[in-house]
């Protein structure tokens, strides 16, 4: 088997932030939750600095201009159209419909 990247999923891997594509990041969690199992680490001490982190990341991201998307297409091709009017009827039909046949 091969795996084939989309424009969308290379797009994603370049707008993250260096240190969240780093392949050893996930090894690094894997070896502390393995301490975790067997008592030589605490999980607040694996969490903690986790969601300091995370939070960063976050800030970084929401400060970042994420250009790469831009110009890909929808996946499936075309862009789904929607038009007013075919959802859920409202108003007193809708209302009736919905209520539970009297007993």
């Amino acid at each position: 088997r091969y795996i084939h990247s989309s424009d969308a999923g290379r797009a994603l891997i370049h707008s993250l932030p260096e240190m969240a594509a780093r392949p050893d990041m996930t090894a690094h969690w894997e070896s502390v939750l393995t301490q975790i199992s067997e008592k030589q680490c605490r999980y607040q001490d694996f969490m903690q600095p986790l969601v300091g982190t995370l939070f960063q990341l976050i800030d970084q991201a929401r400060s970042t201009p994420v250009r790469q998307f831009r110009g890909l297409a929808a996946p499936g091709g075309a862009k789904k159209s929607f038009s007013k009017g075919k959802g859920k009827p409202k108003g007193k039909k809708a209302a009736d419909d919905a209520a539970p046949p009297p007993q």
